[in-house]
């Protein structure tokens, strides 16, 4: 039972062959996972940028037309690489991870920059800090060019600063977000004052213009940050510029506040929705004992008893299913066009939520009737190698949790596709 919770619940799905080499010590062989992860795409974000400012400063029709394909291009082509990752990496948990903080940190690509750019968000400032410490994670998701413009801090500038006093205001959209989304919670207590006082402490937190720099699009418009202190959660900061603003998210990283959201919300992800006390509370004090250290955190995760429970509590959701689908097909890769209209079709297109909230993480959201139709549509299409036998599949995949009712459906389907349909639409396939 453990090696298929090892493969599926703390994977990504099993490839062919892979629950068979969990069994010998499944936590181990989530523990081994445990190293830096890295993408086949050489795209920066500020290469991508700079050609699409070309494109900005000629308005022909002809360069409209041109930066429009370029735009969906990128878009498609960066999210399809990723799943590709997933589907063929031998480090499942940490795609899943990925998934995970890239969901956390959710971007929407929308708009003539952010639908080419919004890939690059998780592969930039994201995946390199996925096993240091959280604060360097917010750190670097801030100052990337995605996020300081889907949250509108580029045009972000203190009341009193000299931009201010010209009729340039403060944005809230991105303190907002950072206290009630991404690290405190909406309920930790926070109030309008300290959004103001985290928007001021960022104001002027901007994008550098593409053709001006070669490497960090991170812009910091002294002349737009508000001077003077600013008090956060009865807390007062003092710094001068830039500092101001950094010195206060290394301060919300190290409240038991962000360490009870974030936690708690990794473990609600990964095992339940209703997890254990104990194991929120374990994997919560390993995040305060050692200041965010992300690795740490995941070690508690994977070690503690209560993750391992043998109840598949999960549904997958669409992205989740079809990556294992994939996988469990042996599939090296699929093609770019496959790939994104598959997830558009099952309702969870990459980087498409529509909000700073992600998806949703429930079953509640994605066990729907609509659902369960796209995703038994996507099987019935599939083309499947006709020298997979569907009967060892099913052994390979779901091992000792493949029930005796799914094992006579499938060995007694009318055709080779119905055969496949009911193995992947099986609740041992949809739940992990």
């Amino acid at each position: 039972m453990n090696n298929v919770i090892a493969t599926n619940r703390f994977g990504l799905g099993a490839l062919p062959g892979e629950i068979e080499t969990a069994s010998a010590d499944p936590a181990k062989h989530v523990l081994a996972q445990l190293t830096p992860i890295s993408f086949q795409s050489s795209d920066s974000s500020h290469s991508i940028a700079s050609t699409l400012q070309r494109f900005r400063k000629d308005a022909s029709e002809e360069s409209k037309k041109k930066a429009q394909k370029f735009r969906q291009a990128t878009y498609r082509r960066l999210s399809a690489e990723t799943l590709n990752n997933a589907i063929s990496t031998t480090q499942p948990f940490m795609w899943r991870i990925l998934d995970f903080f890239s969901n956390h940190f959710s971007v929407t690509a929308q708009g003539p920059y952010l639908t080419a750019l919004s890939p690059t968000l998780e592969r930039e400032a994201i995946a390199p800090h996925l096993l240091g410490k959280f604060s360097d994670m917010l750190l670097s998701v801030y100052r990337h060019p995605v996020m300081l413009t889907y949250l509108n801090n580029e045009r972000s500038f203190g009341p009193n600063s000299r931009l201010g006093k010209k009729g340039k205001g403060l944005n809230e959209n991105l303190a907002r977000e950072i206290l009630e989304l991404h690290t405190m919670g909406a309920t930790s207590g926070y109030t309008q004052s300290d959004v103001i006082a985290l928007a001021n402490g960022i104001s002027g937190w901007g994008i550098q213009s593409p053709e001006k720099t070669d490497c960090d699009l991170f812009f910091f418009r002294k002349a737009g940050h508000e001077p003077g202190k600013q008090e956060l959660l009865g807390h007062a900061f003092p710094q001068l510029g830039e500092q101001q603003g950094k010195t206060m998210l290394s301060y919300i990283a190290s409240l038991p506040e962000t360490a009870k959201f974030v936690s708690n919300k990794l473990v609600r992800h990964v095992v339940s929705n209703t997890p254990t006390t104990a194991l929120l509370q374990h994997v919560e004090q390993a995040w305060i004992k050692t200041d965010g250290d992300l690795k740490a955190v995941y070690v508690a995760l994977i070690t503690h008893p209560h993750a391992w429970q043998n109840t598949f509590e999960k549904f997958k959701t669409p992205r989740e299913f079809f990556i294992s689908a994939c996988r469990g097909l042996g599939l090296s890769s699929v093609k770019e066009s496959f790939a994104i209209r598959s997830l558009k079709e099952m309702g969870q297109p990459p980087f498409k939520a529509g909000s700073p909230a992600g998806f949703e993480d429930s079953e509640d959201f994605w066990n729907s009737g609509f659902g369960l139709m796209a995703r038994a549509n996507w099987v019935s299409n599939l083309h499947v190698n006709d020298q997979i036998e569907i009967q060892v599949l099913a052994e390979k995949l779901l091992g000792t949790t493949l029930s005796e009712n799914t094992r006579q459906l499938v060995a007694r389907a009318e055709s080779r596709e119905r055969a496949f349909a009911l193995l992947f639409m099986s609740p041992e396939f949809m739940r992990r």
